[in-house]
């Protein structure tokens, strides 16, 4: 016998299959298969009163099906059918690249048990009340999307190999996502505008830009999460109080990272169960008068509204950030070690930060970064081969950097941009690829006794107001000095000797440029 019955099978015991076979299913009304009553899933939706079940037997069906009245829509395999029927899931396959292969406009609906595969999205709901489960979407640009909906659960399902993204949840609430694989997408899961939804013990594999973004999306839990070769783990982006626990991130310099809006996108609930690569996430919020034990490798360190913090011997490598400080101040940072990070150590809207006697090498990005900080010491430090700048530096005042080597970074060896009231003095900056030092609408900025050779250029000012550059031995770089649109700076007793492409070049006019040796 074919693993489906035959038709007249079904016209001499259709009554007692529906009501022995299908017992345990409630309002069970309809049959699909090829050798059943109705050959397309749609044919028998809209031939099904509400509140009763569908069952599909394996096949492959050619369709974008339409749900608007509350049903069940299950596989055979899923019934007291199961032992009659193949275990191959049937496949709904999209032929409409442009429409969703399901579409389900109307509370109270499950579907359960298929392949779903094409369209422009696999699953698209816009209501309430849905559970999808043991689904496998795939090879579509989105596989799931809930737009607009409330109380959806999406359990023990896949969702992979979609060209966009695996399940984006836009404008939703109440949404649990449980117990899924998502896997070879670009965005493997997309939280927008959305808030109270529960993702939670999913595994999440090789998507090749984000795993979960979360994207101005207050209010979320992420709980349980495993995270497997991927590039990026968890991105929150101005996504406030966000409940973390228990997930495992792969090691990497994007695994883990918080932007957006100062005041309010670093308000986190992230506690110790996380981890990065088997190493603790730790996320503080508000502690103060604290010195941290000596030797700490973290996964990732962040101190928000943090104060007089001394952070010694710190090591990190393949890490997204060796310390992020976020409203913080009197933090102390010594003794330390960061490899391969995504940045050394980024500070925002911080003050009274002390970085000394430490090393940053490698780095995806910049070595330091500071933005709207101020009362910043770097001392004997060395910053090297880091991909971005050495030290980069926006939007701060009162900045010394003394006695560091900074070396082979691609960037600029010192970037400063709207810098006001510091001092560069005594440091060698060699071998950086673009500028040793670029001053940037900078003012009152001092450079004094560096050594600066074998850069691209020696020092860069562009608007540039009243720096004083004196002492200075630049040497041996393409260019010594260049000058775009600077005003009122003093370059005094510089030795400017052995730059091949000149000395001082540039708009000289409006600057006091005496006493160097060239």
């Amino acid at each position: 016998m074919s693993t489906l019955l035959q038709p007249a099978i079904w016209a001499m015991f259709g009554f007692i299959v529906l009501g022995v076979l299908l017992g345990p299913l409630n309002n069970t009304c309809c049959l699909v298969g090829p050798d059943a009553a109705y050959k397309t899933i749609q044919s028998a939706v809209n031939a099904a009163p509400a509140g009763s079940t569908i069952v599909v037997f394996s096949g492959i069906y050619r369709e974008t099906i339409t749900i608007n009245k509350p049903i069940r829509i299950v596989t055979a395999s899923h019934t007291a059918f199961t032992s009659l029927v193949s275990k191959s899931k049937p496949l709904i396959q999209g032929y409409k690249e442009d429409q969703p292969v399901i579409d389900i406009l109307v509370p109270n609906v499950t579907i359960q048990g298929f392949n779903i595969r094409g369209g422009q999205v696999g699953i698209r709901v816009n209501t309430q009340r849905v559970h999808l489960m043991n689904n496998e979407i795939t090879q579509g640009n989105i596989g799931i999307l809930l737009e607009e909906a409330q109380d959806v659960e999406i359990t023990q399902s896949r969702i992979a190999d979609q060209k966009q993204i695996g399940v984006h949840i836009l404008n939703s609430e109440g949404i649990t996502f449980q117990g899924n694989t998502i896997e070879k997408n670009p965005q493997g899961l997309r939280l927008e505008q959305t808030s109270k939804n529960v993702i939670r013990n999913n595994i999440f594999r090789h998507q090749t830009k984000q795993a979960i973004h979360v994207v101005e999306a207050p209010n979320n839990a992420l709980v349980g999460n495993r995270f497997r070769g991927e590039t990026s783990g968890i991105l929150l982006s101005d996504s406030p109080n966000t409940i973390m626990r228990s997930n495992t991130l792969a090691a990497g310099t994007a695994s883990f990272w918080v932007e957006g809006n100062v005041e309010t996108a670093y308000e986190q609930d992230i506690d110790r169960s996380n981890t990065l690569g088997n190493r603790t996430i730790l996320y503080v919020n508000g502690l103060k008068n604290k010195t941290f034990k000596s030797g700490l490798e973290l996964g990732f360190l962040a101190l928000v509204n943090a104060s007089n913090i001394t952070l010694p011997n710190l090591n990190a490598n393949n890490v997204p950030v060796g310390a992020l400080l976020i409203n913080s101040s009197d933090i102390t940072l010594t003794l330390s070690q960061f490899q391969a990070t995504r940045v050394g150590l980024l500070a925002i809207e911080s003050d009274n930060i002390t970085v000394t006697d430490s090393l940053i090498t490698g780095g995806q990005g910049n070595g330091l970064q500071f933005e709207n900080a101020s009362s910043i010491t770097v001392e004997r430090m060395t910053i090297s081969s880091n991909v971005g700048n050495g030290i980069h530096m926006v939007n701060s005042s009162d900045v010394t950097l003394q006695d560091n080597e900074i070396l082979s970074n691609k960037g600029s060896g010192i970037w400063l941009e709207t810098v006001t009231h510091g001092t560069v003095s005594d440091n060698l900056l060699g071998s950086n690829g673009q500028y040793a030092t670029s001053l940037l609408l900078t003012t009152d900025v001092t450079l004094d006794h560096n050594l600066i050779q074998a850069n691209q250029t020696g020092l860069y000012l562009e608007q540039a107001d009243a720096n004083f550059i004196q002492q200075n031995q630049i040497q041996q770089n393409q260019f010594g000095i260049f000058l775009k649109d600077a005003i009122n700076n003093t370059i005094v007793d510089n030795d400017l000797t052995l730059n091949p492409r000149g000395s001082i070049k540039g708009m000289l006019e409006n600057n006091t440029i005496e006493d160097n040796i060239e």
